[in-house]
């Protein structure tokens, strides 16, 4: 349960808090109106909303350049949202005349930019900062389009065509991805805050705890079944490695592990959070609306990938303890089940409240909606977890409007992007672009898809590097045949992966801070522990069958099982233990095999499988001489 406490904040500070509070608390109401009720028209709920996240994000992130707390600095950031507000207010009670006007005032195109600096401001205190550079680059191509070479040149745009897009359509700002901000993941990310403030999902943490606690490397197991059970509900990387993470890499520690390899775990275990069902993040609500897929045919076909994720981590974290000798939790540090697994039911039934409305059709929006209001009903079950005070109220909407607000701008950001994608025909420039380079060759078109991805989500929400992305090469992979919902899972899975990348590595920064580690050293560890991560979206690209994408049958299913035995391979390959210590030979053997195993055409298996079978046998063998350490 998260810790409610006095708050001795400067004065300034804590009335700033206060105005986010009241605003998080009306943002979340909006949301969830519209879910019951219908939502206002765009040209109204878009801009407020806007307007009140921006207006949070300048609250609650301090401006860098003024002392924080400090008088000075409150009335820049009131200042701002003055700014805002006005603009916010001209183009609500105006929009229909502007939309109809063939040129602009320059009163009004002062306002148009005006706005737009305040979302720019209010994203460079958040992650979404990158968005900003991003963003920008787009619209100067969109301006100077005629100075750039070759199939990029385009005859360029004037300025007040970039503001009319950018602030007076539905393709800027105020652009589709700001509408499931308002809606969807308003309540998502709320949902994500009362289970956090409630503190239901210590709960889970508690149930992994008795499930894994008295296996052998009991705190690196606990860790990673922690996160999966954790992350099937939170959908956020770094809230897992600062809630789970904060108590299971000390106990890995303690246990014997080195503390990289503790951050390691619990980064790449929290990173997996956004690709196991059932939530698993705002980005795949989002793919469903843009693939018109529904959300739990998307769940099923994450399934496969995120068992081998965690396959993999599982399978090193349990090699290493062996080959450390580490013991299990002491029966005294262990939990117990019973009680925790009936406890857990707080969490578990309205996730399967979920899971049965959109099952019966029901729009993502109310279907979130009532599964937040059940989660906060069984959290009024407990004592513990209630959230009636004053002070947890106030915490639940700080922590929900302080995700929201990174959120909403980078998709305000994105909106952007996509906007001036469509004005100057950038997308159908980079399909052909990139098709004439890589030659029609599927391998080389994933390869710079998956790189587009990994850096313009370095440092950015997933959700921000997703839409971006999937605008701009999403039409290509589906020109060369790759399947709609394929394409899209395949960006989806980059653009998360993206936060184990270094140099940014968010959430590779938060473990090894809550570790104590390098942080270099612990990124490489968790690269070497979600390998398969970076391998799955090439192999539901080429073979979609294991994912279920025709459903469950039996070729899906040995595909299953070779791709389950490969992971297994890896994992001995890179720790170099099996039954005992591995030889070079022995490794590359493993290796070689997994590989062979991994990508399921039916002339490698056989190649895989003995060169793992030799591999085993000689490990095996050499298992009486061995000395283990």
């Amino acid at each position: 349960m998260t810790e409610v406490t006095s708050d001795s904040s400067p004065v300034s500070v804590r009335f700033q808090r206060a105005i986010a509070v009241a605003l998080g608390l009306a943002v979340l109401g909006a949301a969830l109106h519209a879910a019951f009720f219908g939502a206002p028209i765009v040209y109204v709920q878009r801009p407020l909303f806007l307007f009140a996240v921006v207006a949070c994000a300048t609250l609650l992130y301090p401006s860098g350049w003024l002392r924080e707390g400090s008088l000075p600095e409150m009335a820049f950031n009131l200042a701002i949202i003055g700014v805002a507000a006005g603009a916010t207010v001209y183009l609500v009670l105006n929009w229909d005349d502007l939309l109809w006007e063939s040129y602009l005032s320059n009163s009004e195109r002062l306002i148009a930019a005006a706005l737009l600096l305040t979302v720019f401001e209010g994203a460079r205190r958040t992650t979404a900062k990158p968005l900003i550079y991003v963003a920008s680059l787009f619209v100067l191509y969109a301006v100077y389009g005629r100075y750039f070479p070759g199939i990029l040149q385009h005859a360029g745009v004037t300025w007040e065509n970039v503001l009319r897009v950018t602030v007076l359509g539905t393709d800027g700002l105020f652009g589709t991805p700001l509408g499931f901000a308002a809606g969807f993941v308003t309540v998502f990310v709320f949902f994500t805050a009362l289970l956090n403030v409630s503190g239901a999902g210590a709960y889970l943490l508690n149930l992994a705890f008795a499930l894994a606690g008295r296996w052998t490397g009991g705190p690196g197991k606990v860790a990673v079944l922690g996160s999966a059970l954790m992350g099937m509900v939170s959908g956020s990387g770094v809230t897992n490695v600062l809630t789970t993470g904060t108590i299971t890499i000390p106990m890995m520690k303690r246990a014997g592990y080195t503390p990289a390899f503790a951050a390691g775990v619990e980064a790449v275990a929290s990173q997996g959070s956004q690709f196991i069902p059932p939530i698993m993040g705002a980005a795949v609500f989002l793919m469903a609306e843009y693939t018109g897929v529904p959300f739990l045919v998307l769940a099923g076909y994450c399934l496969v990938p995120a068992f081998l994720y965690y396959l993999s981590v599982f399978v090193q974290v349990h090699l290493r303890a062996s080959k450390m000798n580490l013991r299990p939790m002491n029966e005294d540090e262990i939990p117990t089940f019973a009680d925790n697994a009936f406890k857990s039911l707080i969490v578990f039934g309205p996730i399967t409240l979920l899971i049965v409305l959109l099952f019966k059709n029901f729009s993502t929006d109310f279907s979130i909606a009532v599964t937040f209001l059940s989660l906060f009903a069984t959290t009024c079950l407990l004592r513990e977890t209630r959230v009636f005070t004053g002070e947890r109220v106030k915490a639940v909407s700080l922590d929900g409007v302080q995700t929201l607000a990174t959120i909403s701008v980078a998709l305000a950001l994105a909106g952007v992007v996509v906007g001036m994608i469509l004005l100057t025909g950038l997308g159908a420039r980079l399909t052909t672009m990139i098709g004439a380079i890589s030659q029609d060759s599927m391998f080389l078109a994933l390869l710079a898809t998956a790189i587009v991805a990994v850096v313009l989500g370095m440092g950015v929400v997933t959700v921000g590097a997703y839409v971006i992305v999937a605008s701009l090469t999403a039409p290509l992979l589906t020109d060369m045949g790759v399947p709609l919902v394929i394409a899209h899972l395949f960006i989806f899975y980059y653009a998360t992966l993206s936060g184990l990348s270094p140099p940014v590595a968010v959430v590779i920064f938060a473990a090894a801070g809550v570790a104590g580690a390098p942080a270099i050293k612990t990124a490489w560890i968790a690269m070497r522990l979600g390998f398969v991560a970076w391998l799955v979206p090439f192999m539901f690209t080429y073979y979609p069958s294991i994912i279920g994408l025709d459903g469950i049958t039996l070729k899906m299913v040995i595909h299953v099982l070779t791709a389950t035995v490969g992971v297994i391979a890896f994992g001995v390959a890179f720790e170099g233990w099996a039954f005992t210590r591995a030889t070079t030979v022995q490794r590359l053997l493993c290796a070689a095999g997994g590989v062979l195993l991994f990508y399921p055409a039916a002339y490698l298996l056989p190649a895989g499988a003995g060169l793992l079978a030799i591999a085993l046998i000689l490990n095996r063998r050499s298992l009486p001489a061995a000395s283990v350490t």
